[in-house]
């Protein structure tokens, strides 16, 4: 396994996180998209504001012209299954940031 840098401060490129993730779930789980032409139905939260600026809102991420554009722009890794991965771990780090304004 990997390890953290020892400066809390230095952060991990988002591919180097998401690689091994994606890469366990093609060994254990047959991935066929489906529904390719259609957008996936969200209803959860969206991202904050200040990760917009840098992304776009989970709704635009998960509909089919996005991805579609993606994998024509040359952006061939940015399968379905790895923008939700992706979103899931902004959204983590959002509540994580929640947690932390809470203190103890």
């Amino acid at each position: 396994m990997k390890k953290w840098s020892k400066d809390e401060k230095e952060l991990v490129d988002m591919d180097d996180i998401l690689e091994p993730l994606c890469r366990a779930m093609k060994h254990c789980y047959k991935l066929k998209r489906i529904n390719a032409t259609k957008d996936f139905p969200y209803d959860g939260y969206n991202l904050p504001d200040d990760a917009l600026c840098m992304s776009v809102s989970p709704k635009t991420a998960l509909s089919a012209k996005w991805i579609r554009m993606q994998l024509e722009n040359g952006f061939t890794d940015m399968k379905a299954y790895k923008i939700i991965l992706m979103l899931a771990f902004q959204l983590g780090i959002e509540q994580g940031r929640r947690i932390q304004k809470r203190g103890p």
